[in-house]
């Protein structure tokens, strides 16, 4: 028996060591590891930044100081030819070698251009090239040599095309055979017109040495090219041979060498950057930085050959190192994690096994505890173990003393129970009856709101007809107001006509004098055609004429004379007879004036008996709101009470289980020890 308790406890001890501390050793292995990897992927990348960073930082930094040096040289040309003493002397100078011997003002020149080349030691000459005469003049004065004209020099040409200061890198010193950076420009007169060209002739070995001094720990090559990916300058290539050459011809002249077109390409895009190549066999890491003169037009590009293997020493270095120490103290990690986890799961095991012991026995003994066996977690968990015994052994007291109160209490709340269900029921079958009484007044409540309502909608028609009739009143007075307005037009219009009419009587009276006056001319014409004889015999005719035409005019005036009259006379009983039916349209009009106002008196009356129609409606229809609600209520009451029967009913049985329950817990009770 003891040995298969041994076993057990042994095997309790295996298996909260594997359940706990393996998988949590397992879990801490694998997040350190990846942890670590991550760590040195990091380091790994932060150094290769740096380095990149660093030998970046080397290729500006060269690249600056071109930047300056051409830029400082830029300001010279740009001062020197711009001086009112140089523009005025050569504007003067109109003639193939002029005699300038006992010129002060070329002697000043001259002297003003070996001045310059003193105070800067770079500058290696100042020049000017003259357009009309196609002279050149520099320090050591005027240039003399049978043939020599300057338009036929390549760079004369090529400053006309660029028409502006730029670096010339083609130029050659024909004293000592050297290639030269020219910083040239034309020079205009105040019209705009060119009157020769410009420049100076810089040293660029201040610019190779910028170049040589570029280097990673005394490690490197570095180099410069243009715009057009030629070599300025490259150390390990002669420089007779290397001046101007592409760099992707390199690939050509060199074995085992790859990459550099590429190289050129991304060189000649402005920008900084890194690129691999393959030279001479040799992986290399090519650094470069743009060198940007805008003020010379300068574009050009300065790169930086790395041996790979130098630049990533330090990588692998800072690789390898943080690789070691990630190791050296994620293992002391593991090896502390579990040594405190096996140590942790010692108290765990004890509690294990005393409790193993409890419920082994037939009846649970609550009042056997742990021994302290030590001073530190074990201790403690054991009088955290001790003390739960402890609460354990109050609380099941404190349950079967409350079994029994609560069994005497049950039986008492079951006969109180019993007594509320059938109080319940009462109540129920008053509150039905109740209901029943609601229902008949709420009946009683819409039959009355219905005759109110039928009685508002005879209200409402009323209202619509007296609406009508007062329409039809106001059209028929709209129209006898038309027809008076129209009466007064025609009667305006009337006399306007009579008045036309003693107009025409004025003209008849005007034409009845003229044929008196005819009548009377004719007369004198007939005794004047009588008094001339047989010369007056045919004047005689017309007079005949002309006094039977007075007569004829005569006896129609006085016709239309008659006419007038009895149409004046006619025309005045007219205007009479208008103005009778004028006032008889008045007086309808003013009765019917009267019909509208009484019209109008009737349709306020049934607007104000409509409106107590509608509060009789309204006070109709919150009372059915009010019995409605007195109806829910009671139905709710009903119901409340019902339920409250069943509940209550429910309770009883519920009460009885119970009663039942607490039986079965003293039996269960009396298994624990607690005293």
């Amino acid at each position: 028996m003891l040995n298969i308790k041994i076993l057990s406890r042994l095997n309790q001890k295996q298996n909260l060591t594997n359940r706990i501390a393996l998988p949590l050793v397992i879990s801490l292995a694998v997040l350190l590891g990846i942890s670590t990897i991550l760590i040195v992927r990091t380091m790994r990348k932060i150094t290769h930044d740096r380095v990149i960073s660093e030998s970046l930082a080397l290729v500006q930094n060269g690249a600056c100081q071109i930047e300056e040096f051409y830029t400082e040289r830029a300001r010279v040309p740009v001062t020197v030819f711009q001086s009112p003493l140089i523009l005025n002397w050569f504007e003067n100078y109109y003639y193939f070698r002029a005699p300038i011997a006992g010129d002060e003002t070329y002697a000043r020149i001259i002297q003003y251009f070996n001045t310059i080349i003193e105070k800067d030691s770079t500058i290696n000459s100042v020049f000017f090239a003259t357009e009309r005469t196609q002279e050149y003049f520099d320090e050591d004065g005027r240039y003399v040599e049978d043939g020599y004209y300057v338009k036929d020099r390549p760079w004369w040409n090529r400053t006309i095309q660029k028409n502006r200061l730029f670096c010339d890198m083609g130029n050659m010193d024909y004293q000592d055979s050297t290639r030269t950076a020219t910083l040239q420009m034309p020079v205009r007169d105040a019209r705009n017109q060119i009157i020769g060209i410009g420049g100076i002739d810089i040293s660029i070995d201040i610019v190779h040495k910028v170049v040589r001094d570029v280097q990673y720990h005394e490690m490197g090559v570095a180099f410069l090219i243009n715009s057009l990916g030629q070599i300025i300058y490259f150390p390990d290539f002669d420089a007779q041979e290397s001046w101007l050459t592409p760099l992707c011809s390199l690939e050509e002249l060199f074995p085992k060498t790859t990459g550099m077109c590429e190289l050129s390409q991304q060189m000649t895009e402005g920008s900084s950057g890194y690129a691999k190549v393959k030279w001479l066999g040799k992986k290399q890491m090519v650094m470069f930085a743009p060198v940007l003169v805008p003020q010379a037009d300068i574009q050009w590009s300065l790169g930086f050959f790395i041996p790979e293997k130098t630049l990533y020493a330090p990588v692998r270095q800072m690789t390898a190192a943080s690789f070691i120490i990630s190791l050296l103290i994620f293992g002391a990690i593991i090896g502390l994690s579990t040594w405190m986890t096996i140590r942790s799961i010692r108290p765990l095991d004890l509690l294990s096994s005393h409790l193993d012991g409890l419920v082994q026995e037939d009846r649970m003994d609550l009042t056997r505890e742990m021994s302290l066996e030590s001073m530190d977690t074990v201790k403690t968990t054991v009088q955290n173990f001790n003390t739960l015994l402890s609460q354990m052994r109050e609380f099941l007291k404190r349950v079967i003393q409350n079994a029994e109160n609560v069994g005497v209490s049950s039986s008492t709340l079951r006969e109180e129970s019993t007594e509320m269900s059938n109080r319940t029921s009462v109540m129920s079958d008053r509150a039905k009856e109740s209901t029943s009484h609601a229902k008949q007044l709420l009946h009683t409540v819409k039959s009355l709101s219905t005759g109110i309502q039928e009685v508002a909608h005879m209200c409402t028609q009323s209202n619509q007809s007296v609406m009508e009739g007062e329409g039809i009143l106001i059209e028929q007075l709209d129209q006898i107001k038309a027809s008076i307005e129209k009466m007064g037009t025609i009667h305006r219009n009337l006399q306007v006509l009579n008045e036309k009419s003693k107009n025409l009587k004025e003209a008849v009276a005007i034409i009845d004098d003229i044929s008196e006056r005819i009548s009377i001319l004719a007369i004198n014409a007939s005794i004047e055609a009588v008094k001339a004889g047989d010369f007056g015999k045919g004047f005689s005719v017309v007079a005949e004429e002309i006094q039977q035409m007075s007569q004829n005019t005569a006896e129609a005036n006085h016709r239309t004379a008659e006419l007038l009259s009895g149409f004046e006379s006619e025309f005045a009983e007219f205007l009479k007879d208008m103005d009778q039916i004028k006032e008889t349209l008045a007086g309808e009009m003013a009765s019917f004036d009267d019909l509208v106002k009484r019209f109008r008196q009737i349709q306020d009356g049934v607007a104000l008996t409509d409106r107590s129609a509608e509060r009789m409606r309204d006070e109709a229809q919150r009372q059915i709101d009010c019995v409605q609600d007195l109806n829910d209520n009671i139905d709710s009451i009903h119901e409340a009470t019902s339920n409250l029967a069943r509940h209550i009913s429910n309770s009883i049985d519920k009460i009885n289980r119970v009663d039942e329950q607490v039986k079965e817990l003293k039996e269960s009770t009396g298994l624990f020890k607690v005293e």
